[in-house]
Order: C-alpha cells, then structure tokens, then sequence
C-alpha cells in the first residue's frame, strides 16, 4: 500500500491522539529498551515510536525504522 502525502499527515495526525500515544507508550515499557541496545522498526510510518525508541538506547544504540511508503518514511526523517 503507498500513501500519497495527504494520506499520510492524516495517519500522523492519528498518531498523536491521546489514545495512540498511550499505547506506545506502552509499548516503550513492554520493550524495556536499554542504552546501546540495536532496534528494527518494522512497519514505522511517520517514525514517532522509532523517535522515542532511539532516546531509549541511547547516542551508542541505533533505531532503524522501515516502511513501505515513501512519503510515510520522509515523515520521518
């Protein structure tokens, strides 16, 4: 699936609901990511998990986020 740039302010927009940022928040605590620790970020859309992960692990750990969607990873960027 490709989404356009339109598409994909729109999924950022939703990323940043209360309900979403709970949850990955959640996630981060699932993770119990640790300083210097290597991370791939499967599927990262505009990248706001990838962004908190990378401040989990630290300047010596490394996040890698991909995604299918061109405009989604530029978001990220």
């Amino acid at each position: 699936m490709e989404f356009d740039k339109d598409t994909s302010r729109k999924v950022e927009a939703l990323y940043l609901t209360p309900d979403v940022v709970e949850q990955r928040c959640q996630v981060l605590r699932a993770l119990q990511l640790r300083e210097g620790e290597r991370v791939l970020d499967v599927g990262s859309g505009p990248g706001l998990l990838a962004y908190d992960m990378a401040a989990s692990v630290g300047r010596v750990g490394r996040v890698c986020g991909i995604d299918i969607s061109d405009d989604m990873l530029a978001m990220s960027r």
